[in-house]
């Protein structure tokens, strides 16, 4: 379902770019905003459970960034990189 509607989005969105009159691609454009929209409301269960998802990862980032072996050179990375949730306590 997931691939359908991003399917049919990509192809609104590419029609779009090809219109050339402008009350027009106004309409469509406002059109497209409606279907994402009504495809956010009805799906908010899920876009709450992933919020939660991430939420529960946040604390563990460090831990899995150092499972994938990547190297703890700080002067390699941003302050934010190694320690996510004291950089924006």
């Amino acid at each position: 379902m997931a691939f359908g509607e991003r399917y049919c989005l990509e192809n609104a969105m590419s029609d779009l770019a090809k219109v050339s009159h402008q009350g027009a691609k106004e309409a469509l454009r406002t059109a497209i905003y409606l279907h994402c929209v009504c495809n956010v409301r009805n799906n908010v269960a899920w876009y709450l459970i992933f919020n939660a998802a991430v939420k529960a990862v946040v604390p563990h980032l460090n831990d899995l960034v150092e499972a994938l072996g990547l190297p703890n050179i700080q002067d390699l990375h941003s302050p934010i990189v190694r320690d996510y949730v004291a950089f924006n306590a």
